[in-house]
């Protein structure tokens, strides 16, 4: 299942201990975790278990979702 959430970015109540539980849960590698948690991508932004997907231009909503599913459901 692929559960997408859009979330305006100034929303930091939301958004920051979100992306928190993420990096703990999912555990990527270091550098991807901390450009995540001090936010260190454009606006728009797709975000995925703790990892910074999309950054800036991202594509259609049906390319993002089908290179998500690719990505964390295919296996």
């Amino acid at each position: 299942m692929l559960l997408v959430n859009a979330v305006d970015p100034r929303n930091n109540l939301y958004l920051i201990p979100k992306l928190l539980a993420d990096v703990i849960r999912y555990r990527p590698p270091l550098l991807e975790a901390l450009r995540t948690l001090f936010m260190v991508f454009g606006v728009p932004a797709v975000i995925a278990n703790g990892r910074v997907v999309y950054s800036g231009d991202i594509p259609e909503a049906g390319e993002a979702v089908a290179t998500l599913r690719h990505r964390y459901l295919a296996s």
